[in-house]
C-alpha cells in the first residue's frame, strides 16, 4: 500500500464518498506476483473523518497469494461518508520475512452496498 497514510503502526487507504452510503460487504484482490500481502486488516467508518466505527474485527487474509476475490461481511454496517482499509501487518509468502505494511499489494478493494451493487473501486 505504497500510497497509504500510517499512523500507530497500520497503514489505512481512505475514501470519501461525499455523503453517507451504507456498506454490508467489502472484497480485494491481492497481489500473487510479488510475494507481498497483507496479513491482518479492519474496515472502519466514519462521518466527520475524524472518529472511527470498527466495522470488522481483525481479520486475517489465508487466501492473499493466490490471486482471486477475497469476501468479507462487515459485522458492524451503518451508513458512513468515510471508509478506511486499515492494515495491521504484511507477510512475504515466498519464504522471506515480514515485510514493511506500506510494502503491501492490493490490486482492488471494493466496497458493496445492501443491493450487491459496487459502491467503489478505486484501485485499478
Amino acid at each position: 500500500i505504497p500510497n497509504a497514510s500510517e499512523q500507530d503502526g497500520s497503514a489505512w487507504l481512505q475514501y470519501d464518498f461525499g455523503t453517507p452510503r451504507k456498506a454490508l460487504t467489502c472484497s480485494f484482490i491481492g497481489d500473487p506476483y510479488d510475494g507481498r500481502a497483507i496479513a491482518h486488516f479492519k474496515v472502519t467508518g466514519s462521518n466527520d473523518g475524524t472518529t472511527w466505527t470498527d466495522l470488522t474485527g481483525t481479520l486475517l487474509n489465508p487466501y492473499a497469494q493466490d490471486g482471486s476475490w477475497q469476501w468479507y461481511n462487515l459485522d458492524n454496517p451503518g451508513s458512513y461518508r468515510y471508509y478506511r482499509l486499515v492494515v495491521m501487518d504484511s507477510y512475504s509468502y515466498l519464504g522471506g520475512p515480514i515485510v514493511p505494511i506500506n510494502a503491501a499489494r492490493v490490486q482492488k478493494f471494493q466496497l458493496y452496498s445492501d443491493d450487491a451493487v459496487s459502491m467503489v473501486s478505486p484501485m485499478a
